[in-house]
């Protein structure tokens, strides 16, 4: 029983494709809390600006491949 409402509560994770001119490009992370909506995660991400030193940047969780997005989604449910 603890189980199941462990479960009701937990953050869910879903990976959708992502289509191009009738192609499937990639795949989408997208994660929803609990009384939450579905959203697309976003991933940090290190740039180099001109002006500035390292910068921290978000971009949206978008992969080539599925096994990709379900890495990231396992260290996401890891790193909680």
């Amino acid at each position: 029983m603890w189980k199941k409402i462990k479960e009701f509560f937990a953050t869910k994770y879903r990976i959708i494709p992502v289509f191009a001119d009738n192609k499937r490009i990639g795949v989408v992370v997208q994660r929803k809390g609990f009384l939450s909506y579905w959203h697309t995660m976003m991933m940090p991400k290190i740039e180099k600006i001109k002006c500035e030193n390292d910068v921290i940047t978000e971009s949206e969780a978008f992969f080539q491949k599925e096994e990709e997005a379900m890495e990231f989604v396992k260290y996401q449910k890891s790193s909680l």
